[in-house]
């Protein structure tokens, strides 16, 4: 017969295929651990013989080739039920893992795997692959399927099908797989065993204990030898077995002897329920700290080896933790686990396993952790405006240390977040305990929510969030408007007054969009601070027009713009109102339609466009034309500027509004006032439709009826380009005659009013479409007049001799060109001449451009140049002026000096053959042809021209005129000029203390070398310079020696010539200056006057220039004649020196003080500069008046002040004028000296409970931290005695009270006495109270009673008697009193006897005794009476008699009645020892506490009492009560103590 074995991966105690937590599992499952179950198919041992023969040619046989196996539907049929599938959990996320083990299966010939819906019964075949794995350990007949990452869906019925080599045998298995959040416990992993048994047995005295252990007839004798698994305890007579397991269950037997007798057996049995584990459950909350703890008997302590922790979800070994907060820390020898911060995750076994030397047992644990709510991330709100910075920062609590702090970012709740980092434009700044983010340059982009997560060191996390909302829009970027003419220069720049440097920056020309370069008439230039850029556009042309825009890139990564509009005058078209809006007609015309208030004329228009209000006049003299805007209920005068403009044309007055935005909508008024004093009004109302689109909008203006043409241009292709009108939108279709759509161009013919407004593009580039906006508006047309420009306006053209020029043309605003004419213009003259293509002369035109070339200009080519254009019926022209300037080529230029050679080479043009070379120098702009002669010589075929010996007489032009062989000339020039032969001398102007730069510029030929270069002044001798010494130079030249720069110019000192000499070997180059220093008039310095009060501080300073180094300031004081260097002291006189910075602080300014107080500020090169300021003081010192302070006598009083003063209070002393005496005072309870923490500035003094010697002067003497000294005085004055006229008014009542329902236990001492001299009886009473002195007789009935008083010499005397025992005789009845009473309880014969002292005094204290006598025997019963407390004589009390059970309440009147003062509490004590009352059900409080009700008064409430009354919170008054209590005890209510000194009739005989 077949066995199928199931092999579990995990222990013995669980259940087939049972899965924990997401540890890592074994590919092999263990085999000590398989169950085995009966194969639902079965063979007999023959076949199974049989089947191990064909198992093995099946082993050999896969081996070399796969398993191959097709799906069958038979495959499908149910074998085995799925209610008997083997129960298996999982947690989401970990492994699990379905494995089984056949043994004897050689005939095996594969498993298949399904999932099985139970519901459906349907199974569905699972292939290996993704996150299921299936294995088949052959060799060891193992079969597994693995899930990772277990899933919800993945709970349900798993079926394994086994397949036999014979095809007609098959078997099942089904697992149902249960899927849940929560991890099981791995307690199995640690096969935990019992908890202890006891067993407990008694043994009579003298006997033995023997413990066994039965086992059938063996009986096995247990000690604690072995090991701690038995312990003996409580001299033998309990076992406790520890840590039960299986083997421990069975009998035990308690074997008792004595004297080797047995006396008993006792037997005891083990079960299995004791050796089931109950764990220590342990409840704590999230973020607690628990400890989890055991203990061992001390004879296990000794041979404990080790203990180690395991927590269960998921396994794991505990082991301290590091770091300043620990997780897990050990006490007690390990015998303590502490668990720090708990968490959800901290739940489950906690297993403390303890090593002995040869036995193991455990402690177990169940933590249960209670989660705390959530609280929600309530982000913080910040506002800011688009363009401004924002700032998150928190605050770190005190005592958290933070290891980390990261920052994400999300646009919405829930959201994608994103890592924050740190660049030029997002910083974090920490400055512990504070943390923050900083942003600069917010957009909408920035909009969303930021978190701050804080890592402690305890790694825990601390989440803070924000929420940034940016309002507004980016503003609009207005052009900058530059207006220029033909020729002249244009600086653009751009400037930033924040902190942050210019990084780059790109200029464009838009319309079309074109980026400048350096060139020739581009320049770009910057400051040295990074802060201001500038591009200057040279000799401005007419395509030079339009707008420029600048995009700025800062050092922080943001980027702007900025704008600039060109326009260049005669391009500018002129506004001519067509087609008005609307229109009204002045009263008394026919068939006007004027706008009234109840009908205005409407004008409806789109956001962007020009609107136009027209009104008609007809034949009216208008003196006064005014437009007025309705804002509100007030009516607001419009102006012409850069919106409005108002023109009268006509007949006609037109309101021309620009560009108009929502806010333009509403109502107009236009008012007309005529020269006959009538007025006409006119109402108007505009509706403005659609919206201004956000984002870049750019401004493409065009004359009216022109063609325009808009187009875009990227580095990258375009791929496609949809046009659309906004407000509202629609698309731009080009097929018709107003719009023309070819690629990317847009072109809208005839321009009107009507094409204003806006735009959009969306293009198309790489597969992403951008939007550009764009707005059109119109300028007008040129009226219908020849403007020609003015002289002034022309524009300039530079040429050099020989080189060749473009004088080009635009027409801006014009088509259709009929003709265009050049001409060369006389502006003396007033004449022109036509201008004729030639060879050199060339004129081309094409559309609206024309252009005049001319080349090899020549000095003669000098002067005006116009072109007249006619078009559509109008005409225009442009002039330019052409400069033509010699440029020679100077062949070793800067070498020629004065006496040297200079040789010209022409270089012939290889293209070319020169025939002719002739030389030719230039005098006042005539060629002279030059011959040879000593001076000039022309070698080399007429090629070099060499000068020797040059002058200053060789100055000027030289021409070499070569002509080719085909009759072409060309000219080269060449010049010797000033500077190379005479240096010129530059002049330089300056004022004194300037500071002056001296530089210049040189080149070299190829091979010279300089060697150096010294600078030198002149005048009045020669001296050579160099680079001054110290911080402040007067000197500096230049590591390239090429400037000297002069500070503080002095008139004498540093005028003169200067020389820079260059040295180059050979010859030197020399650069001259001249340097005039204008002297500065001699002036007087300013006085400064300041006015101080008397008493107050003053300050003087002064700053000097930063470049000049001081060496010294002296301070000087002037009071008439007499002068005084003022010296610091560091308390009235202060000096501070901090450059460029100094002061002077003068304080508690005095009259004397008043003054001249100068400042001499000497320099490092000698110069004295003076600084001078007056004081004046104003008003005197005040007398010292004593403030006058009247109190009452017994009274606090409080003296203090307070200075108005800068500097703080340093140190006070007190002192009292006793007569001329002045007595110090120190601080104690009865002057209580104050200083505030929070005022610097102010003291103050008490005096506790004034008496008549406290009256006087008193007088502070302060010093401040500045060392001024001043003080302050008081007179305390007494004007009366307040406590004598405070009123007390005692009073006591009383109320009859039934006796108490449950009677009381009369008091006694807890020892038993004799009632012998040596042990009398002790009676304590208090001083006041009453003390009862008591005895107890059974069956006795003396003849006779004696009460004795023994005092303290030993006289007797006695107190009372009855020789009837039924009337006593007492001496003084108030005293004492003395009677008996009977115990109806006890008997007949049972008679208490009493002796009563009342209002107990300290000389009522000592020995008592009671003689009781019959006729045949007399005794005596000693007490002995104590007194606590004692009583003076003198002090007055109230005496309140009540009697036994009544109530009586003693009470004072309110003082606040009698006397204005206030009643701040009331206490009440019990006298002798002091006890302080409070309230209960025996006493009862009233009336502000003033009254004390005793309820049920006893002999025990007899005594003095007190009363302490506080009034103004600081006098407290005494008032005292005597309680006496009459009436005699009787047995109804009072219980008699049982112990107590009594005699029976055998003890009285016997004593």
């Amino acid at each position: 017969m077949i066995k199928l074995l199931i092999v579990a991966s995990l222990a013995t105690l669980l259940v087939l295929g049972d899965v924990v937590g997401t540890h890592e599992e074994t590919d092999t499952p263990l085999m000590d651990s398989a169950v085995e179950a009966e194969a639902a198919a079965a063979a007999g041992e023959a076949a199974a013989a049989a089947a191990a023969a064909a198992a093995k040619a099946a082993a050999k046989a896969a081996a070399s080739t796969p398993v191959v196996f097709k799906h069958k539907k038979s495959d499908l049929e149910h074998y085995e039920s799925p209610a008997k599938a083997r129960k298996i959990s999982a947690v989401k996320g970990s492994r699990i893992k379905f494995s089984f083990l056949i043994r004897n299966a050689y005939n095996i010939k594969c498993v298949i795997w399904y999932k099985y819906q139970a519901d459906s019964k349907v199974n569905r075949r699972i292939n290996p692959g993704g996150r299921f794995s299936i294995w088949s350990y052959k060799s060891k007949s193992v079969y597994s399927l693995q899930i990772e990452d277990v899933k919800a869906d993945d709970a349900g019925y798993y079926r394994a099908l086994i397949m036999y080599n014979n095809g007609m045998s098959k078997t099942d298995l089904y697992y149902k797989l249960t899927v849940t959040d929560k991890p099981k416990d791995n307690l199995n992993k640690l096969q935990l065993r019992g908890s202890d048994i006891v067993f407990r047995t008694n043994k009579p005295s003298g006997s033995s204990v023997t413990w066994y252990r039965v086992s059938g007839n063996n009986r096995i004798k247990i000690t604690e030898e072995n090991g701690p698994k038995y312990f003996i305890l409580e001299n033998n007579q309990k076992l406790v077995v520890a840590d039960v397991g299986p083997e421990d269950i069975g009998e035990y037997m308690a074997l008792i002897k004595k004297d080797n007798k047995v006396l008993t057996r006792v037997y005891f049995k083990a079960t299995k329920l004791d050796y089931h584990r109950r764990p220590t459950i342990v409840k704590a909350k999230e973020y607690y700290t628990v400890k989890l703890s055991f203990n061992l008997p001390r004879t296990a302590i000794s041979k404990l080896k080790g203990v180690s922790w395991y927590h269960t979800r998921p396994f794991l070994q505990i082991s301290a933790s590091k770091g300043k907060y620990p997780k897990y820390q050990f006490e007690n020898s390990k015998m303590t686990l502490v668990i720090n911060k708990l968490d959800v995750s901290d739940e489950g076994y906690y297993v403390a396993v303890i090593e002995f030397a040869n036995y193991k047992t455990e402690a177990l644990f169940l933590i249960k952790v209670e989660k705390l709510p959530v609280k929600p991330l309530v982000p913080k709100k910040l506002q800011i405006i688009w363009g401004q910075g924002a700032v998150f920062s928190f605050r770190v609590p005190k005592g958290v240390v933070v290891s980390k702090v990261d920052w994400t970012y999300y646009s919405k709740v829930g959201g994608a977040s994103k890592v924050i980092k740190n660049n030029k434009r997002i910083t974090f700044e920490m400055d512990k305990p504070d943390y923050s983010l900083k942003i600069s340059w917010c957009t909408e982009k920035d909009i969303g929510f930021y978190k701050a997560v804080v890592t402690t060191d305890a790694n825990e996390e601390l989440p803070v969030l924000f929420h940034l909302d940016v309002q507004g829009e980016p503003p609009m970027v207005k052009p900058e408007v530059v207006v220029s003419h033909l020729g002249d220069k244009v600086t653009m720049g751009i400037s930033f007054k924040n902190a942050r440097k210019i990084k780059s920056i790109e200029w464009f020309h838009i319309n079309p969009v074109r980026k400048l370069t350096p060139s020739k008439r581009v320049v770009f230039t910057k400051s040295k601070d990074g802060m201001k850029r500038t591009v200057l556009i040279k000799d401005i042309e007419a395509k030079d027009a339009g707008f420029y825009e600048a995009i700025i890139t800062l050092e922080d990564g943001y980027k702007t713009r900025a704008r600039f509009l060109i326009k260049v005058k005669g391009d500018e078209a002129h506004v001519l109102l067509q087609s008005p809006a609307a229109t009204f007609t002045a009263t008394g015309i026919p068939n006007g339609k004027a706008g009234t208030a109840d009908k205005p004329v409407k004008a409806q228009n789109q956001v962007g466009q020009t609107v136009i209000l027209a009104g008609y006049l007809a034949n009216v003299q208008v003196e006064v034309v005014n437009w007025y805007r309705v804002v509100g209920k007030k009516r607001q005068q419009l102006s012409p500027g850069k919106r409005y403009e108002i023109v009268k044309k006509g007949d006609y007055v037109f309101l021309v509004i620009k560009e108009v935005t929502k806010a333009d909508r509403g109502q107009y008024v236009l008012v007309v006032k005529t020269k006959k004093g009538k007025s006409f009004v006119a109402y108007y109302i505009i509706k403005i439709l659609g919206n201004k689109p956000m984002g870049t909008v750019h401004t493409f203006k065009s004359p009216l009826n022109n063609h325009l043409d808009i187009f875009f241009q990227s580095k990258d292709t375009i791929s496609a380009v949809e046009f659309y009108r906004l407000n509202p939108d629609t698309k731009i279709k080009g097929d018709n005659k107003k719009y023309k759509i070819s690629g990317t161009k847009l072109r809208i013919f005839d321009v009107d009013w009507d094409d204003e407004g806006y735009y959009k593009a969306i293009i198309t580039v790489k597969g992403k479409k951008v939007t550009k906006y764009f707005s059109i508006t119109v300028n007008g047309v040129i009226p219908d007049t020849v403007d020609f420009e003015p002289i002034n306006q022309a524009e300039k053209i530079q040429a050099v001799a020989g080189s060749k020029i473009a004088l080009n043309f635009e027409l801006m605003y014009g088509k259709n060109i009929k003709s265009i004419a050049w001409y060369k213009f006389d502006p003396k003259k007033k004449t022109s001449t036509p201008i004729k293509p030639s060879g050199r002369v060339a004129i081309k035109t094409k559309g609206t451009k024309s252009s005049l070339l001319i080349a090899r200009v020549r000095f003669a080519d000098a002067g005006y140049y116009r072109v007249l254009v006619k078009y559509m019926g109008r005409m225009t022209d442009g002039l330019f002026n052409v400069i033509v300037k010699a440029e020679p080529k100077i062949v070793n230029p800067c070498k020629t000096h004065k006496g040297g050679t200079v040789v010209f080479s022409v270089h012939e043009p290889s293209s070319t053959v020169i025939t002719k070379i002739a030389w030719f120098r230039i005098v006042d702009d005539v060629p002279r042809a030059m011959k040879e002669s000593s001076k000039y010589k022309i070698t080399d075929k007429n090629r070099q021209l060499t000068i020797s010996g040059v002058t200053k007489a060789d100055i000027g032009m030289y021409q070499a005129v070569l002509t080719t062989n085909e009759g072409e000339t060309k000219d080269e020039y060449f010049a010797i000029r000033q500077e190379d032969v005479e240096p010129p001398m530059r002049i330089i102007k300056a004022t004194e203390y300037w500071t002056v730069t001296l530089s210049f510029q040189y080149s070299l030929v190829p091979g010279d070398k300089v060697k150096s270069i010294k600078w030198y002044h002149l005048t009045p001798n020669k001296r050579a310079l160099k680079t001054s010494d110290g911080k402040y130079k007067k000197y500096s030249i230049t590591s390239d020696k090429k400037s000297l720069t002069i500070t503080k110019l002095k008139p004498k000192l540093d005028e003169g010539c200067y020389i820079a000499v260059v040295d180059l070997g050979d010859y030197t180059l020399r650069a001259l200056f001249k340097l005039d220093v204008k002297a500065l008039p001699p002036r007087k310095p300013k006085i400064h006057i300041t006015k101080v009060k008397w008493g107050q501080n003053v300050i003087f300073s002064f700053e000097s220039p930063k470049d000049v180094e001081i060496s010294s300031v002296t301070w000087t004081y002037v009071s008439g004649d007499k002068s005084r260097k003022v010296v610091a002291d560091g308390k009235k006189i202060k000096q501070k020196n901090a450059h460029p910075k100094y002061y002077l602080t003068v304080n508690w300014v005095d009259n004397p003080d008043a003054g001249f107080y100068n400042c001499e500020v000497k320099t490092a090169d000698g110069e004295k500069l003076p600084v001078s300021f007056k004081l004046v003081v104003e008003g005197t010192k005040p007398k010292e008046v004593p403030r006058v302070i009247e109190t009452f006598m017994h009274d606090t009083v409080t003296m203090g002040f307070e200075f108005d003063h800068r500097s703080p209070v340093k140190k006070v002393s007190w002192f009292h004028m006793q007569g001329k005496k002045k007595v110090a005072i120190k601080n104690g309870k009865k002057y209580v000296m104050k200083a505030p923490a929070d005022n610097r500035f102010k003291r103050t003094m008490d005096i506790v409970y004034v008496t008549a010697k406290d009256k006087g002067l008193y007088i502070a003497e302060v010093e401040l931290q500045d060392g001024y000294t001043t003080r302050a005085i008081f007179d305390i004055k007494i004007v009366g005695d307040k406590l004598r006229n405070i009123v007390l008014k005692p009073y006591f009542k009383t109320s009859a009270n039934q006796k108490p329902s449950k009677p009381i236990t009369y008091p006694h001492e807890p020892a038993i006495f004799l009632g012998t001299p040596e042990d009398p009886q002790r009676v304590i009473a208090r001083v006041g109270g009453t003390a009862n002195l008591v005895f107890k007789l059974e069956e006795i009935s003396p003849d006779k009673l004696f009460w004795y008083y023994v005092d303290a010499k030993g006289n007797k005397k006695i107190i009372a008697r009855t020789d009837n025992m039924s009337k006593f005789t007492i001496a003084d009845k108030k005293k004492h009193n003395a009677y008996r009473i009977q115990d109806k309880k006890a008997g007949k014969n049972t008679y208490y006897y009493f002796l009563t002292v009342n209002e107990v005094k300290d000389s009522d204290g000592g020995v008592y005794y009671a003689r009781l006598a019959d006729s045949a025997q007399s005794i005596k019963l000693y007490f002995k009476l104590l007194v606590k407390g004692t009583w003076n004589q003198g002090v007055q009390y109230t005496k309140a008699a009540v009697t036994l059970w009544h109530d009586v309440t003693i009470g004072l009147k309110d003082p606040s009645t009698f006397v204005k003062c206030k009643l701040t509490s009331v206490k009440w004590y019990r006298l002798y020892p002091l006890e302080e009352i409070t309230a209960s059900k025996k006493h009862e409080f009233a009336s502000k506490n003033l009254e004390l009700t005793i309820r049920y008064a006893s002999w025990l409430d007899a005594g003095y009492y007190k009363a302490i009354v506080t009034i103004d919170g600081a006098y407290d008054f005494e008032v005292i009560f005597l309680v006496t209590v009459k009436g005699e005890i009787s047995s109804d209510n009072v219980n008699m103590p049982t112990r107590i000194l009594a005699l029976d009739k055998e003890a009285f005989w016997i004593h």
